[in-house]
């Protein structure tokens, strides 16, 4: 049984070594290149030996299965592991978006645990307990920020964008295309900057994440942002 494979204990039962394991998973997808699932338990496999072939693994696997939340949570553990924060986020936002579709809310409880250990040593990604969300810092030194430049998922899922100004009279405008949609409200300030935020949750059926930028209205650099993704819908 593969499945087994990767448990250390049968491993040793069985004699079996990381090379028989590989072969084995290796073998299955030659015998059927369909089945995600054996991408999935290869991909896991590689992460458990740190191997860098995980990330095709289990990118094979998102592509042959699109909609399994439990795909995007791997890869986002697998990122985060990797101190690729960025990629990590976007997946756990790709995770969010297809629980929600599916209505496994109940799931992400156990989503949260996992995503609160693989983000424990990281600098730039951090967890908000009375928010229940999950944020990712990012320092632009821009004074717009093109979504699907960025990479951001084409997901309808809340965003939450706390934006750091350090130019007193600068305000952050969010569009939709070329298109301004609303204004930032301030949220607070110190003597370095202030601290602007738009909750973005209202879609319509054409409209995406991606579709969105942020701009200054007078052209000053954004100095740092801060993207907060929610593990339970915001209404």
């Amino acid at each position: 049984n593969l499945v087994l494979a990767l448990d250390d204990g049968l491993l040793k039962e069985l004699m079996f070594y990381p090379k028989d394991i590989e072969d084995l998973y290796l073998k299955a997808i030659r015998f059927n290149p369909a089945d995600y699932s054996n991408y999935l338990k290869l991909g896991l496999f590689y992460q458990k030996e740190n191997s860098p072939k995980a990330e095709e693994s289990l990118l094979k696997a998102s592509k042959l299965y699109p909609t399994s939340f439990n795909i995007y949570l791997d890869l986002s553990k697998y990122y985060f592991e990797d101190n690729q924060s960025k990629k990590g986020f976007f997946n756990t936002m790709y995770c969010f978006h297809h629980a929600f579709r599916k209505g496994s809310f109940s799931a992400l409880s156990q989503v949260s645990i996992q995503i609160q250990k693989a983000i424990a040593q990281l600098d730039d990604v951090y967890f908000i307990s009375d928010k229940n969300a999950i944020a990712y810092i990012a320092y632009p030194e821009s004074a717009e920020i093109d979504l699907r430049k960025e990479g951001f998922p084409r997901v309808q899922i809340p965003l939450l964008f706390e934006v750091h100004i350090k130019d007193p009279y600068a305000i952050p405008l969010l569009y939709r295309g070329n298109i301004e949609e609303a204004e930032f409200s301030l949220k607070e300030e110190s003597e370095d900057f202030k601290v602007y935020e738009f909750l973005l949750k209202d879609f319509s059926l054409k409209n995406y994440l991606d579709d969105y930028k942020i701009r200054t209205d007078d052209a000053s650099k954004i100095y740092r942002i801060d993207y907060i993704a929610f593990l339970e819908p915001v209404i």
